[in-house]
């Protein structure tokens, strides 16, 4: 026995070295094992209208990867809250070079099927981030610190996941995102 501790503890490198190759050989066995269980999960692309992604007409929404065109308006330079949302004008992303946003409020509505559930919702935005996300009013997420400058702004990884549950036939989202 004291002769393999040894040896342990002579080859660490090796030791080290083999525990990570055994990991991913078995990490990549279960990822597989899963796919060939249940298959790839079917996509589907919605766009949005007005604000509102309808989700009504999709069966089995749960089974599916629902991949949002991001939506054609924001709120620039404004931080919306959820009890004052309705009293802004949303611009139009084709005047995003005349206004220059550093940051910014989105809001959307996704439609549901009757089904009241919890759904979880993944955002993958390109480049580095602060954003924080609220649903139903209620604050579900948050990645870095968001300012109104660049030096009190904390930017992190550009992907976010969040829960939100079906209210009323909805899931109400309002994003605050600042990229500096």
């Amino acid at each position: 026995m004291l002769h393999i501790k040894k040896t342990i503890y002579n080859h660490r490198l090796l030791s080290i070295i083999l525990a990570a190759l055994l990991t991913t050989a078995i990490l990549t066995v279960l990822v597989n094992l899963t796919w060939l269980m249940g298959g790839t999960q079917k996509s589907i692309t919605v766009m949005e209208q007005n604000g509102i992604y309808d989700l009504t007409d999709i069966k089995d929404l749960e089974k599916k990867v629902i991949k949002m065109v991001p939506g054609d308006t924001y709120y620039p330079n404004i931080y919306l809250m959820p009890d004052n949302v309705d009293i802004a004008i949303p611009e139009n992303i084709t005047r995003f070079e005349e206004i220059r946003a550093e940051y910014l409020s989105q809001r959307f509505v996704l439609k549901m099927p009757e089904y009241r559930g919890i759904y979880s919702l993944t955002f993958k935005l390109s480049g580095r981030h602060a954003i924080r996300v609220y649903v139903n009013g209620e604050l579900m997420a948050q990645n870095g610190q968001l300012g109104t400058t660049k030096q009190d702004t904390e930017v992190w990884e550009n992907n976010i996941t969040f829960h939100g549950s079906v209210v009323n036939g909805e899931i109400d989202v309002l994003i605050h995102s600042a990229q500096f």
